[in-house]
């Protein structure tokens, strides 16, 4: 009946200290490494087995501008490829911590709503993922999605333009 330990922006241990209080969902993964999904800060990478030059543990932050669409993530499954499901209000993430890509899936892909309840999912002994939503349970098998082209949307960037025209030589 007492608080053991505590991680948080008021630590009073320096390698203790968390800069965010908005944690939806919290998974640690083969490696050891936690993931934090939070509310409007994005996805955190926790490394509390290592230390940076400060003695801090190493934390990293995901977050639009890394290829979210939402900083507002839900919930976190990890699959048995030690990749990162993460649902949300805007679609379903796939997020590879090898390589850092995020793959984001939505009604174009199958959903059939964007939008995810923030304490609804859970992964099968199988390896299944089970995702509530607004219209449902959304249910998958992370393996059957392992398409690697799903990392090739890659959008198209106009870098320049030249207008010729007759009277222009």
């Amino acid at each position: 009946n007492e608080v053991w330990d505590y991680y948080g922006p008021t630590a009073l241990n320096s390698d203790h200290k968390l800069n965010t209080t908005r944690i939806h969902d919290m998974q640690v993964d083969r490696g050891g490494v936690c993931w934090l999904a939070t509310n409007g800060e994005g996805l955190w990478r926790w490394d509390w087995n290592l230390d940076d030059a400060t003695g801090l543990k190493q934390i990293k932050k995901y977050d639009k501008t890394d290829g979210f669409k939402s900083n507002i993530l839900y919930r976190i499954e990890i699959s048995n490829e030690n990749e990162l499901w993460i649902s949300s209000y805007n679609g379903l993430y796939r997020f590879n911590p090898a390589t850092n890509i995020v793959y984001r899936y939505g009604l174009n892909d199958g959903l059939p709503n964007d939008e995810f309840n923030r304490i609804s999912s859970c992964k099968g002994d199988d390896g299944s993922m089970y995702f509530g939503g607004l219209n449902g349970i959304t249910s998958f098998s992370p393996r059957e999605l392992m398409n690697e082209d799903a990392y090739l949307d890659i959008p198209f960037r106009l870098t320049q333009l030249e207008k010729i025209s007759s009277n222009n030589q």
